[in-house]
């Protein structure tokens, strides 16, 4: 990461990504950050989630900002709400779901992100219908990211 440059993103600024129906505002991508992590405001609607998959080198960190989601991880199921932190390492199975009944809220920072970036980059170029499914474990092949 570059210490003598500042990043300032304004409220509402970044990029728009639709990722299985999730709303995806990239706030700061890879590039911004020489590659150290990526910044995502996550919008789950209720009924949506990611199933399980793996990550070869992206590490995630949840912050629930408002309503719930329910996290599958290789010590069990739990459900976070506004405030709540869950961080997934590189390499373990996890999955995550609004079971809720209202849309939930997370930022997402994502470490070193650079994977992560081009798959859901790549989602949204790619799968716009419940057919298209079919392609997300080849893509996610291609960003590091394993279906379980």
């Amino acid at each position: 990461m570059r210490t003598e440059d500042a990043i300032f993103v304004p409220a509402g600024g970044g990029q728009t990504l639709t990722v299985l129906g999730m709303t995806h505002l990239n706030r700061v991508v890879p590039a911004d950050t020489s590659g150290a992590f990526s910044l995502i405001e996550l919008t789950v609607p209720p009924g949506l989630g990611a199933p399980s998959h793996a990550h070869a080198r992206d590490s995630e960190a949840f912050y629930v900002i408002e309503g719930e989601i329910t996290f599958q991880t290789p010590d069990g199921a739990v459900t976070a709400t506004a405030g709540d932190v869950c961080i997934l390492p590189a390499g373990g199975t996890h999955a995550f779901r609004n079971d809720g009944d209202t849309p939930a809220r997370a930022l997402v920072v994502i470490s070193p992100g650079e994977d992560g970036h081009r798959f859901f980059t790549e989602i949204d170029a790619r799968v716009k219908a419940p057919a298209d499914f079919a392609l997300v474990p080849e893509i996610g092949t291609r960003g590091g990211i394993a279906f379980r």
